[in-house]
């Protein structure tokens, strides 16, 4: 390794690894074609266990002239339920996921030379980018951020001492595609 090439041995905080969640979300959400595709899933879920509640209560006798309002209330109980499931039980809760990208990143380095940036781990999993492939670099509340068009690359900025902060951030910048 040379005086201007240094080595970051990823280590993320939950705090760190939230603020890359929230990257990572925004980053989908900018890529989204429509506001409404996160809330089908939900939607139909909902509009189906409320309709099998409405069938459930007409195959049970409860659908009785007078019984209108109870048959309501239970389909909106239904809906309101399956709508809010997903987001209330989630796939995993953020401290599984946590867990999972840490032992996903336990062994990964960046060795950042003069010619781009190498990610490495002791699995074999190897890549090179050159700094033209980013397109910008910024410092975002406890991560540096290394933007790519459709990728980012965060670094816990705490990982970095002041002076390979901005050496990284003079590196992308030389480097990065000029977009008009």
């Amino acid at each position: 390794m040379t005086e201007s090439e240094f080595e970051i041995h990823l280590d993320y905080t939950e705090a760190e690894y939230a603020e890359y969640e929230a990257l990572e979300t925004r980053q989908l959400r900018a890529r989204a074609t429509s506001s409404w595709n996160g809330w089908t899933a939900p939607v139909g879920f909902g509009v189906a266990v409320s309709g099998l509640v409405s069938l459930l209560a007409v195959a049970s006798g409860a659908s009785r002239s007078q019984a209108g309002g109870i048959i309501a209330a239970l389909a909106f109980a239904a809906f309101y339920a399956g709508l809010w499931t997903p987001s209330i039980t989630g796939w995993f809760s953020r401290a599984s996921r946590f867990a999972l990208f840490k032992s996903y990143i336990e062994n990964y380095r960046i060795l950042v030379t003069d010619s781009g940036i190498s990610l490495s781990s002791d699995g074999g999993v190897r890549s090179f980018m050159p700094y033209s492939y980013f397109r910008s670099a910024t410092v975002r509340s406890t991560l540096l951020v290394l933007s790519a068009e459709t990728q980012r690359l965060a670094v816990p900025a705490r990982l970095l001492t002041p002076e390979r902060q901005a050496r990284l951030i003079e590196l992308v910048r030389a480097h990065a595609p000029q977009v008009s």
